[in-house]
């Protein structure tokens, strides 16, 4: 009896330093995973004035040369 108390506690013992590397792992992850979010952010804002800026250009009467509808043809290129 005394021997399966002890291979118990060793795998209970197993299982709480593996419980604690998993949340470790998965607080670095989350940690990681905000800063990617921010940072696309980041990258992702100038980008979207420039579409909001077209989108302002598209609604403004010019010339029918086509130059509206090149300039805005160019920034729509930008979507992800």
């Amino acid at each position: 009896m005394r021997q399966w108390t002890d291979e118990l506690q060793e795998t209970l013992d197993a299982l709480e330093r593996t419980n604690e590397a998993l949340l470790r792992a998965k607080t670095q992850a989350e940690t990681a995973n905000s800063s990617k979010t921010s940072v696309s952010h980041d990258l992702l804002q100038p980008l979207n004035a420039a579409r909001l800026a077209a989108s302002v250009l598209s609604e403004i009467e010019m010339p029918q040369d086509g130059t509206r509808r090149r300039w805005t043809g160019h920034c729509q290129r930008w979507k992800t």
